[in-house]
């Protein structure tokens, strides 16, 4: 029995059997291709996401060095007022 479910493939005959199985084969083979379509599908589906992502993850990162690059400025303004306030009085460091 377990002979019906092997190929001849030259012959596109199941072994040990008369009818041909081609009809076989090819629910075999669209089967295969439905799959890869599904494999495809949800590969581009993760790219994506993915594309997404990364374009969230460079937003958030421009919008922390641009507060990193207001909060130096400040600094460095305050830095500047502090040394011609101590200048004003005589300190120099």
């Amino acid at each position: 029995m377990l002979c019906n479910y092997f190929y001849n493939e030259t012959q596109m005959r199941p072994l040990g059997g008369q009818g041909p199985a081609q009809s076989t084969i090819q629910a075999v083979h669209q089967a295969i291709q439905a799959q890869q379509q599904a494999l495809q599908a949800q590969q581009q589906a993760l790219h994506y996401k993915r594309n997404k992502c990364n374009k969230v993850i460079i937003h958030h990162n421009r919008i922390i060095h641009y507060s990193l690059i207001i909060h130096h400025r400040r600094i460095t303004h305050h830095n500047h007022i502090t040394r011609c306030r101590l200048h004003k009085n005589g300190i120099y460091f």
